[in-house]
């Protein structure tokens, strides 16, 4: 678990799901299969703290381990799913945040300018 106490690390969560930390395609897939169950009932626009667990998160963690308990016949439980789906809401909220960043680094990499990025100090060449 993290030093505050809140969701684990990638790691810990691999071995929460059953998989070794180095399986990406069997990460996903799980991942994929938790995404495409609870997207049916929470709409991930805004972050996973901002919902009421005990009214709107709770119903659809049982649901979703009870799913995949039940399709997988392995012992998923709540904890898990509840990681999951926070981990899930954290990586797609990220990824949105970085594409307007990402599109203009293709941008002036198209048009072989300068990157100009925090983190990225590079001319291109063409």
């Amino acid at each position: 678990m993290s030093e505050a106490g809140g969701a684990p690390s990638r790691r810990e969560l691999a071995r929460l799901m059953g998989v070794d930390y180095q399986s990406k395609s069997r990460k996903t897939f799980l991942r994929n299969k938790v995404t495409e169950i609870f997207e049916k009932y929470i709409d991930m626009s805004k972050p996973f703290g901002d919902y009421d667990y005990q009214e709107e998160m709770y119903p659809v963690v049982k649901l979703v381990t009870k799913i995949m308990n039940r399709e997988l016949g392995t012992n998923w439980t709540r904890t898990t799913t509840r990681y999951v789906i926070s981990a899930i809401f954290e990586d797609t909220r990220r990824n949105a945040g970085s594409k307007p960043k990402q599109a203009l680094i293709r941008k002036q990499k198209r048009e072989g300018k300068a990157v100009s990025h925090p983190r990225i100090h590079v001319l291109l060449r063409s």
